[in-house]
């Protein structure tokens, strides 16, 4: 295949195409900005003094009392003293996660299209590698230009956090003649990345047998995987809470690779209970699939038996008038467990940080003055933006899976439509799938780091731990709240799509 051929077939063609593409790049272009602020962060040196000193004990057991430094250039307490740094550092590392999920489900858009045009490609006498590459060009470009609109972006986002804002409460350093070339090799990276995403990509099959025979992870050994991920989340976390480590790096390094494990046992848990039977698909079709909910198998047995366990009841309950908007969202769950699980595993994380948060705040509420509010609040605010930010991305990749099912599902819908569902139960239905992924999700990691870490605090007075658990539950109610209002938000804003999909003129046979 000629070069000119392989730009030619990786040119951007259709509407979702171009869909597929900028939300590639936009997610390639928050990642780049979230790498570009961790070095610069990491990347700061302390030599201001600060008018304190710090004692210490060396190794040979002399008292050793120096003075301390901070980072100048106005910057926040928590950003300025270099004990505090990682911390900051793990921060701007985890929104990577959110932008990196919504980029693999950016991938996922349109993609049965892709799998009948490579087919065709195929049939033409395009072989294997040919495709592969095709597919490398495609992701590769994607994540190229959404990494070199990284580095406008974090001057913009410098302009903000960092020129804006009064001295001591800034958030981010001033640039320095290093950030050209950290931008170009962040660009290179993450173009290298996009090539080996497309390069280990596989389009979805559109044979939805073919699906149905893809190879599972059996019971015993999945249950063995989880509780191993899980022993050592534990295992890291009372090795922590347990021994006095002087190194803050060492902590914000453990905290990460907790919060990469969580991720991953939380979105298999989710995954699974999405997908529920073995054999599941992955995706919906929409020519075996007549109720519209994102099956891609032939079905056989009675309609109760494509929803989950939970749902079952609901729909033997003829009194309940909810039982088919329950069912039909979690049947369409199960269409796409990978996206439910992946953004759940994200939201979940989120929802960590706010339980934190809150216990934080607690503390601070319970003292009786605060001596120095521009740590205080700016590390309160700046946790609460960077939880906000990974709750709208992941939602925003949520949004882009209900976007691949209407796409992928017209005549399923159409079908549904056809058969008296009007448009409100429509939307119903998809509001309520997005709140099942996203709204237990948030909640439970919310309520969970909160009481965690309420519990530390288990000997202080029964008033002040009566108010931070108060604390922790308003914020969990507050946090679900507003993600289920930002899922029916999502919902509405893809009405029109609904509507598109819902139209009795995809019922034709093409």
């Amino acid at each position: 295949m000629t070069p000119q051929v392989l730009r030619e077939l990786s040119r951007v063609r259709t509407t979702v195409d171009r869909l597929r593409t900028r939300m590639t790049a936009l997610a390639a272009a928050g990642t780049g900005v979230a790498l570009l602020a961790a070095i610069s962060i990491a990347a700061l040196r302390s030599t201001r003094p600060t008018g304190l000193t710090v004692g210490y004990t060396d190794a040979d057991g002399r008292q050793v009392v120096e003075q301390q430094l901070a980072a100048g250039g106005g910057l926040a307490p928590f950003l300025a003293e270099e004990g505090l740094r990682p911390g900051a550092v793990l921060a701007a590392v985890l929104l990577v996660v959110p932008f990196l999920a919504l980029a693999l489900q950016a991938l996922r858009v349109g993609s049965l299209a892709l799998d009948r045009q490579e087919a065709l490609l195929a049939l033409a006498g395009a072989t294997p590698g040919d495709l592969r590459r095709v597919r490398m060009r495609r992701t590769a470009s994607s994540f190229g230009r959404g990494a070199l609109l990284a580095g406008p972006l974090y001057l913009l986002l410098w302009l903000l956090l960092g020129r804006a804002v009064p001295a001591g409460w800034r958030l981010l350093p001033v640039p320095q003649v290093w950030l050209p070339p950290a931008w170009l090799a962040v660009a290179g990276v993450l173009t290298l990345a996009g090539a080996g995403i497309g390069a280990r990509s596989r389009p979805q099959r559109a044979d939805p047998l073919a699906r149905a025979r893809q190879a599972e992870l059996p019971p015993r050994a999945l249950v063995a995987w989880l509780s191993g991920l899980g022993a050592v989340v534990v295992l890291l976390f009372l090795l922590r809470a347990s021994s006095g480590w002087d190194s803050d790096v060492a902590i914000a390094a453990v905290l990460l690779l907790e919060a990469l494990l969580l991720l991953v046992c939380v979105s298999t848990v989710v995954a699974l209970q999405a997908a529920r039977t073995r054999g599941a698909p992955e995706r919906g079709d929409d020519d075996t699939d007549p109720a519209g909910a994102g099956h891609g198998r032939r079905r056989t047995s009675r309609p109760i038996d494509t929803a989950p366990f939970a749902n079952r009841r609901l729909v033997l309950r003829r009194g309940s008038r909810n039982a088919a908007v329950t069912v039909l969202a979690a049947a369409q769950r199960r269409g796409n467990p990978r996206a439910a699980g992946a953004v759940a595993g994200v939201l979940f994380i989120c929802g960590l940080s706010f339980g934190v948060e809150a216990t934080l705040v607690a503390d601070v509420l319970n003292q009786p003055g605060i001596s120095d509010p521009a740590f205080y609040v700016g590390g309160a605010l700046l946790a609460a933006v960077v939880g906000a930010v990974g709750v709208l991305v992941a939602l925003l990749a949520l949004a882009l899976s209900l976007t691949d099912h209407l796409l992928s599902a017209r005549r399923s819908v159409a079908s549904t439509a056809a058969l008296g569902a009007e448009p409100r139960h429509l939307l119903a239905v998809q509001t309520r799938a997005l709140s099942a992924t996203a709204v237990p999700a948030t909640a439970s990691g919310t309520l969970c780091a909160g009481l965690l870490y309420t519990l530390q605090s288990i000997g202080s007075s029964l008033p002040r731990l009566a108010a931070t658990v108060a604390l922790v539950l308003a914020v969990t109610v507050l946090s679900a709240g507003l993600v289920a209002l930002a899922c029916r938000l999502v919902a509405v804003l893809l009405a029109g799509r609904l509507q598109t999909a819902a139209a009795l003129d995809n019922l034709r046979i093409p």
